[in-house]
């Protein structure tokens, strides 16, 4: 089975291990009516602020690209994202075609050793389904499918607003949408969002193109993210 891209997983797992520190945050997120966009952030330094401080822009020395937006929400704000996942996935070509003949007749080969590499594991919040070089994960609200020349993640859950650790209502929203693969334009290995905030809305996004690996970068992006969501 190819690996996952294991880096991004990881970051994306250890969510809760993120902190903030020294910001400027208004009482209520639902406020929130510009960015707050620090000279850098870890590896990432700053190239640039919108005018209406409704947006900024990162670099790392690695090249990556990060685009932080403040993001109103009409409805819902899976329908505030779906824009913005439209516009990564315009970035993803589609999944090449296998050759007739040669490929067919080794994918044939390959048949009886993927019976074999074969994999189901279904328990409370855990589904792991792999064959050959496929897997589709799912853990709680994350979910992981690596199943057409790649991997696509996904999580989406309910979290509580900063300084409602006790509520009852989880009034907050957190997203995280990534495509990692070997064929982006531009040399990227992978491009998706971070996003979080008030259900009500406004989400902070924060927009990635990435041309490293490590998982540092998704750290750094993270408390971007928090520094301003409210979550």
């Amino acid at each position: 089975m190819k690996p996952l891209p294991l880096a991004i997983l990881a970051a994306i797992l250890t969510a809760g291990a993120a902190s903030v520190t020294g910001c400027n945050r208004p009482a209520d997120p639902t406020l929130r009516t510009a960015l707050d966009c620090p000279p850098s952030q870890g590896d990432l330094t700053r190239t640039g602020v919108a005018a209406d401080r409704r947006a900024c822009t990162y670099v790392s020395a690695q090249g990556d690209q990060i685009s932080l937006r403040l993001l109103p929400v009409a409805s819902t704000p899976e329908a505030a994202l779906r824009p913005i996942e439209a516009e990564l996935q315009s970035l993803v070509p589609p999944p090449a075609k296998a050759a007739a003949t040669g490929d067919e007749a080794a994918d044939s080969d390959d048949d009886d050793r993927d019976a074999e590499d074969r994999a189901n594991v279904s328990l409370p919040g855990v589904r792991i389904e792999a064959q050959g070089n496929q897997a589709d994960v799912r853990i709680g609200s994350l979910h992981v499918d690596a199943r057409a020349g790649g991997a696509v993640i996904r999580e989406t859950h309910d979290v509580r607003l900063r300084g409602e650790a006790l509520a009852f209502q989880r009034r907050g929203y957190r997203a995280v949408y990534i495509v990692a693969r070997g064929d982006l334009p531009g040399g990227l290995s992978s491009v998706g969002y971070e996003a979080g905030g008030p259900r009500k809305g406004p989400l902070t996004v924060a927009v990635i193109r990435m041309k490293s690996h490590g998982h540092d970068i998704y750290h750094d992006v993270r408390r971007l993210v928090r520094r301003n969501a409210g979550i």
